[in-house]
């Protein structure tokens, strides 16, 4: 796999990586409020968090039976559960002053 450099412009931007997030990728939201959007939880680790920086919004794309950990990225303001699996996507860890949403149309359980 090779190593993905992403930089955000000054407006919102939404960083897709799918199941794709490693340790060897750089994720810099740049200004405004962007969104890291992944959809395995094991690949948000220490290891690949630590290389993630100036993102607002976490976005679940999928319920994997894994836990989405907001303490490993400071900043984060939102987490958004975003999927039509069915399964349950689990975020830990949130501050009380994060703010979550899921969208209606889907039947989806958002565990906090």
């Amino acid at each position: 796999m090779s190593n993905i450099n992403v930089i955000g412009g000054s407006g919102d931007d939404t960083l897709n990586f799918a199941a794709e997030l490693s340790s060897s990728d750089t994720v810099n939201g740049g200004a405004g409020n962007d969104t890291l959007a992944i959809s395995d939880a094991d690949d948000l680790t220490s290891t690949s968090a630590a290389q993630v920086s100036n993102v607002e919004y976490l976005r679940a794309d999928a319920g994997d039976g894994a836990s989405y950990d907001f303490s490993l990225i400071s900043g984060l303001t939102k987490a958004i559960a975003n999927h039509n699996s069915g399964d349950t996507v689990t975020f830990t860890n949130l501050v009380p002053a994060l703010r979550c949403s899921s969208p209606t149309r889907w039947s989806a359980t958002t565990t906090m």
